[in-house]
């Protein structure tokens, strides 16, 4: 038995190392010089419209977080009926209608009212959906 074993292992190694081998001529984007890559956040060209949102907000809000974000939410251009809540640790807003806010923005006023603060991208209340854009 021992040796049917042995036996598998050598030959499974045997057909491996020849896909190993070619593995090693494709370049790592990260440790390749040449690899262009963007300075820029991905959030930054990502736009909320007109709607209500549902976002999370990480490390956990404590009420006292929650009370400053919800004022620093409500002072935003183009937002209203903002509420933060310290129980799941989630914002909700609505974005009025006619305007768009930039999620970079967003986040931008979290990490700003409480410093390691981080937002996720706002998806539509009652939906598993972003509505980048529109």
């Amino acid at each position: 038995m021992n040796f049917m074993k042995t036996t598998f292992v050598v030959v499974f190694a045997a057909a491996i190392r020849p896909a190993q081998a070619a593995d090693k001529a494709v370049a790592n984007p990260v440790g390749n010089p040449g690899a262009q890559m963007s300075p820029t956040p991905i959030s930054e060209g990502i736009w909320v419209s007109p709607g209500r949102y549902t976002a999370t907000i990480a490390p956990s809000l404590n009420m006292e977080m929650a009370g400053r974000l919800k004022k620093a939410l409500e002072a935003m251009a183009g937002l209203e009926d903002v509420e933060a809540s310290s129980t799941d640790s989630t914002v909700h807003f609505t974005v009025k209608e006619g305007v768009k806010v930039r999620v970079l923005d967003l986040q931008a006023v979290v990490a700003k009212t409480h410093a390691g603060a981080v937002m996720t991208t706002p998806v539509l209340a009652n939906s598993l959906t972003p509505k980048p854009g529109l």
